[in-house]
């Protein structure tokens, strides 16, 4: 990585982390929760423009994002597995466009996050009676409604208008 790349990375990570980090503490459970919208999460498709240094700031980002609001380390490492293989998702697939990307971001979101954030908050757990089916269901379906919120209504107008900057 040269000098470049680095504080893009470290442009991403702070953006990230800021955002999840503000939101998270004013609306809880909205941004942590099962069912969770994170607004910072738009910038899940910027490894289209960006490539590596972006996927590693927002992998970075989450990373911090998560331990300074919740601590948990499950979140900590996973939360940021998440961003980092949606990241590289993105990355490889950004020819096919930014709908496109969004889906898959929200999808690698959704199955990486919803299968551990039942197992780290209990009083859903208690809703739904333990590890059932409905639990999971529940937190795979509201996690990724909220991704294609954040990728697909934010995301993509978002990364519309970095290309559109870029071209000018």
């Amino acid at each position: 990585m040269n000098a470049r790349d680095i504080v893009l990375a470290s442009l991403y990570a702070s953006l990230y982390a800021t955002t999840t980090i503000i939101l998270g503490l004013a609306l809880g459970p909205l941004v942590y929760g099962p069912i969770q919208v994170r607004l910072s999460d738009a910038l899940l498709l910027t490894p289209i423009v960006h490539g590596v240094p972006a996927i590693m700031g927002l992998t970075i980002g989450c990373f911090i994002a998560n331990a300074y609001v919740l601590g948990n380390p499950i979140d900590m490492v996973l939360g940021s597995i998440a961003n980092l293989v949606a990241g590289y998702f993105v990355f490889k697939m950004r020819r096919r466009g930014p709908i496109f990307c969004s889906l898959i971001a929200s999808l690698t979101i959704s199955l990486i996050v919803g299968s551990y954030l039942p197992l780290i908050i209990p009083e859903f757990l208690d809703a739904y009676g333990g590890l059932t089916l409905m639990a999971f269901a529940i937190t795979y379906g509201g996690i990724f409604a909220g991704e294609l919120i954040s990728t697909l209504v934010l995301g993509v107008p978002l990364i519309k208008a970095i290309l559109n900057l870029r071209r000018q």
